[in-house]
């Protein structure tokens, strides 16, 4: 069994009542999660590397439950997770990763940015990362309502306009660039000042573009 600890989850989870040390543990022993995000009414959604799927655990409970099943709506490994409560979506990174050795649960391949409706769990939105050299790692949201996404395999930030179903490249830098060993662009948020902030994983760096 896998236990999810977490306090103080910074002010996108404080519905979640992220002051008080809780422990929460996940059902599936190959859960390894990667990401967490909380929606307004306290609820936590987690993603898993090794398991797919989401599972969701509401407001004040122990335990998590499946909500979204391991390769519904064509998903593979998930990574980011990232709630727009504005727009009543849940947004996932989803990657294959049988290439390193993490088989999904399913069999289709590369990368995307999957959309799920927040209420009802329904897919509505799958997005092909560019290029041939893509990993979806991140999620944020611009003031505009835009999604930014950051690939870990090309230096790239890019990005989903509200309504779209095509991610484009918005910023292209080579100080983004991955090393020949190891990850590039990894976590995004988007701070109240109106800049995008980024780390690149393996340099260490956390450098910032207006968005």
């Amino acid at each position: 069994m896998i236990a999810l600890a977490f306090v103080g989850l910074f002010n996108a989870i404080s519905a979640a009542r992220a002051n008080d040390a809780t422990r929460i543990d996940l059902s599936d022993d190959r859960a390894f999660p990667e990401s967490v995000t909380a929606s307004s009414d306290g609820a936590l959604y987690v993603s898993s590397l090794a398991a797919g799927g989401i599972t969701r655990i509401p407001h004040g409970a122990t335990r998590d439950a499946l909500w979204i099943k391991p390769g519904d709506f064509g998903t593979q490994s998930t990574l980011g997770v990232f709630v727009d409560n504005a727009s009543h979506m849940l947004w996932v990174c989803s990657n294959d990763l049988s290439a390193l050795g993490v088989p999904g649960p399913g069999s289709i391949s590369g990368s995307y940015l999957k959309g799920f409706d927040l209420r009802t769990g329904e897919g509505k939105v799958s997005a092909a990362l560019p290029g041939v050299r893509s990993f979806c790692n991140d999620i944020a949201i611009g003031q505009d309502g835009s999604l930014f996404v950051t690939n870990s395999l090309a230096p790239q930030l890019l990005r989903l306009r509200p309504g779209g179903n095509q991610l484009e490249v918005w910023l292209e830098d080579q100080q983004f660039e991955a090393p020949s060993q190891g990850g590039g662009l990894d976590g995004i948020a988007c701070g109240g000042d109106g800049n995008l902030y980024v780390n690149v994983h393996q340099r260490g760096t956390f450098p910032c573009r207006g968005a």
